[in-house]
């Protein structure tokens, strides 16, 4: 049975791992040379919801983010010419932008942009296979980190660099395996993230004459420095185990480090810039996973920052003395589905302002899932089937509703709320059915929320419940409605998400450590633990009646993986043209994956 010894918030987590995943900033892919320009006007309203069907070939740049600067006179939009995704990531106070933009062939480049001319010119390290130009200086040095072998993603970049507008200069924390400059200040000062043998990520600051000082945020399992400012003060992000959130941070010159959250912000606030006035820019995501900017003044004060009538996700990345801000827009994400032979479409729900959401798959292809409609709490389920027609799925007087899971009849499970927020603050959760259009609800006996995961086709549900005491189990539930709480032995907090029909059922459990792994019960009550190998979390997310098993794993550097796993192998699923992550959610018989790119 689950301990009862954690803190209430502590416990909790565990259901709230099952509905909101850890995300990053920008998580970048490979690349090679090319040529950049271009500068579109002002951000206006855009025609971001899908129309017609809900699947679609992902070939154009539907799925887009923009980037913008905010200065003086508002905001412009900064697009390199072709490009899928451009992000600003540094401005310095003469108005000289840097950042990364992906081209048509879905490779990743560094760029710097001049306050006059407005014209975007690439910056690619000679020789690598992908160039970020994360932040540069008064006096124009540009840091960044670029990755030297074929395929590998830019942000599993090897080595960092400098690069003074004339040479490249490369930059390695002595013993890392890789490393990442960030920021730099305008004495030369550069900070950023290095991941040591054991593929922790952990803070450094190098000063002008190569001496390198390493730190780690205390209960950081990784540490992401972003920006330092020119009195030595360091501004990033932090993954704690203890709480598996994500917190942004300022670390003094004298080591001392101050949490930085946003109010509203459901798992994770990220600092990213920091300006010598003491302000710092970020982003935070909301309870909708709806990703917001912020800037925090130097009394601790914050401000909302949303790119005025833009749907989608705002996110700023850098602030100069002046307060001007860089940063992305228009971030849309999306659910993928991969056929047998590895061709993968992406699958929109009409009506989306910022996000669909994948959970299921069936043996005829028919999937469901959740849509954010733009407001915190406003979620709605779906189900679409393989002829892309559409079906909404809302509770009736439901606040907001997901879809979780479906079987061959085309029952489906799913859960509801009564209350604004109500999936992130665990208020006022139940569950239900729905059967061609009817809906019944129900709740695990004595529980104070209640969320079915899966369905199998004897109808066998599958999911998460919290009881009274605060304490996340797993359960299964037969026809009959008889219930069966699935704990995994000295596990704080357990959650089932899929079962097929032999009776096995997986999903993730959290040790008295924190830290998660995947399992797999059989049909006798016998339980596995399956853990990615150096990954820092395992969830095994779905599992068909051949025994074959996707999983959504999250690295030591906060970065998602899906995996396949066979007969004791974990294959990686990789999506062509994604520069961000993924994660896989379910299979069916056929070796159809669902899951969503991030």
């Amino acid at each position: 049975m689950a301990s009862r010894t954690r803190p209430a918030r502590t416990r909790w987590v565990g259901l709230a791992l099952a509905v909101a995943l850890v995300g990053t900033a920008l998580m970048l892919a490979g690349s090679a040379p090319a040529s950049a320009s271009g500068e579109s006007p002002a951000p206006t309203a855009s025609g971001a919801t899908p129309t017609g069907g809900g699947r679609n070939r992902h070939a154009d740049n539907s799925f887009r983010g923009h980037g913008f600067i905010r200065d003086e006179r508002g905001y412009r939009t900064v697009d390199a010419r072709d490009a899928a995704l451009t992000a600003p990531l540094g401005r310095n106070d003469q108005g000289q932008v840097v950042g990364a933009y992906v081209d048509e062939r879905d490779r990743f480049h560094g760029f710097v942009q001049q306050e006059r001319s407005r014209r975007l010119r690439t910056v690619d390290v000679p020789g690598a296979r992908g160039t970020v130009a994360s932040k540069i200086n008064d006096g124009g040095d540009i840091v960044g980190f670029y990755t030297g072998s074929s395929g590998t993603p830019a942000f599993q970049a090897e080595h960092g660099f400098l690069y003074d507008g004339r040479h490249f200069r490369r930059i390695d924390v002595p013993g890392a395996t890789a490393t990442r400059p960030y920021g730099i200040n305008d004495r030369g000062d550069i900070t950023g993230e290095y991941v040591d043998r054991n593929g922790t990520s952990r803070g450094f600051v190098r000063a002008p004459d190569g001496d390198v000082t390493n730190f780690a945020v205390p209960r950081a399992e990784a540490t992401l420095p972003s920006d330092i400012d020119d009195q030595g003060r360091v501004v990033g992000t932090y993954y704690d185990l203890e709480t598996q959130l994500v917190h942004g941070f300022l670390r003094a010159t004298d080591g001392t480090v101050t949490d930085i959250d946003m109010d509203g912000a459901s798992y994770l606030t990220s600092a990213q810039g920091i300006n010598d006035q003491g302000q710092i820019a970020g982003y935070y995501f909301d309870s909708a996973n709806v990703a917001h900017g912020f800037v925090r003044e130097a009394d601790g004060a914050m401000n909302r920052v949303d790119v005025p009538n833009q749907p989608g996700d705002t996110s700023v990345y850098d602030i100069d003395d002046r307060g001007r801000l860089a940063g992305q827009y228009g971030v849309h994400r999306y659910s993928y589905h991969r056929d047998a032979r590895g061709d993968v479409e992406a699958v929109d729900a009409p009506g989306v302002v910022s996000e669909t959401r994948l959970e299921s798959i069936n043996n005829d292809g028919d999937v469901v899932g959740t849509v954010d409609q733009g407001t915190a709490g406003n979620l709605r389920g779906f189900r679409i089937d393989r002829r892309g027609r559409v079906i909404g799925i809302a509770v009736p007087g439901a606040a907001g509703t997901i879809a979780t899971g479906t079987n061959d009849d085309d029952r489906i499970v799913g859960a509801f709320s009564g209350v604004r927020d109500g999936f992130s603050t665990g208020q006022d959760v139940h569950g239900y059915t729905w059967d061609e259009g009817r809906i019944t609800r129900f709740d695990i006996p004595d529980s104070t929320a209640t969320i079915p995961y899966g369905i199998n086709n004897r109808d066998e549900i599958v999911g998460v419940y919290v009881d009274a005491d605060g304490v996340t189990h797993g359960f299964a539930r037969n026809r009959l409605g008889d219930v069966t709480t699935v704990d995994v032995d000295d596990a704080v907090a357990t959650i089932a998400f899929d079962n097929n029909d032999r009776g096995e059922i997986v999903g993730l459990y959290v040790d008295a450590a924190g830290v998660v792994h995947g399992f797999r019960r059989g049909p006798a009550g016998d339980t596995t633990t399956i853990d990615v190998p150096a990954m820092a979390q395992t969830r095994l997310r779905g599992i068909n009646d051949d025994g074959q098993i996707v999983i959504d794993s999250v690295d030591k550097q906060v970065r998602h993986h899906g995996w396949l796993y066979e007969d004791g192998e974990f294959t990686e699923i990789t999506l062509p043209g994604v520069p961000t992550g993924s994660l896989a959610v379910d299979i069916n018989d056929h070796g159809e994956i669902v899951g969503n790119v991030l």
